[in-house]
């Protein structure tokens, strides 16, 4: 990646942030719960049985109800986790939970499965829920930098689909790509749920 692009990355990744974070707490609450709404109101996610979500950390929208509504309905939900081993690379997965308990905090600054329990394989997940900074209507994502979800859909495709979540102030009318990056099947704010073309 050249300089340049970093930089560019770097100030479009303190732009989400800053667009995040200016939402009032009020706002924040309500455009979190109507994205919530509308992920369980889409076709895809009432088909699949397994789902990968993120906990939510800082002002990511807020999607902890939509665990709890998943797990109503009897999905099997995944969640994301970094380990370190003996390479130099951590290993990256998601493991299955039962509950939202299971879930600590971790040195990478999000809540993990512990490690005792097993790394997912490709074909076991139908769809991965996914956070962003920013996001285009296109379907292109910019996230914190460290490739993680990248590298899980490339490892999980063509089986698992990714639905894009965010709030609509996180939307740009375009983003700068680079070939390793993973476009969206779906993407959800408070205010619309689009399903793209392949």
């Amino acid at each position: 990646m050249s300089d340049h692009l970093k930089e560019q990355k770097s100030l479009l990744r303190r732009q989400g942030r800053a667009r995040r974070n200016d939402l009032s707490p009020v706002e924040h609450e309500r455009a979190s719960r109507a994205v919530c709404h509308r992920v369980l109101e889409l076709p895809v996610v009432q088909e699949v049985s397994a789902i990968a979500l993120f906990w939510p950390m800082g002002s990511e929208v807020e999607i902890k109800e939509l665990w709890r509504a998943l797990g109503r309905k009897h999905k099997r939900i995944y969640a994301p986790f970094m380990r370190k081993n003996q390479q130099s690379e951590p290993e990256l997965g998601f493991s299955h939970v039962k509950h939202e308990r299971e879930l600590s905090a971790k040195k990478h600054g999000f809540s993990q499965p512990p490690a005792e329990l097993s790394s997912a394989a490709p074909g076991e997940i139908d769809l991965m829920v996914i956070p962003a900074l920013l996001m285009t209507l296109e379907g292109h994502r910019l996230g914190y930098g460290a490739g993680f979800y990248d590298r899980m859909l490339l490892r999980f495709k063509p089986q698992v689909k990714s639905l894009f979540i965010g709030f609509e102030c996180q939307l740009i009318s375009e983003l700068p790509l680079e070939p390793h990056d993973q476009s969206a099947d779906y993407i959800v704010t408070e205010s619309r749920a689009l399903s793209l073309p392949a």
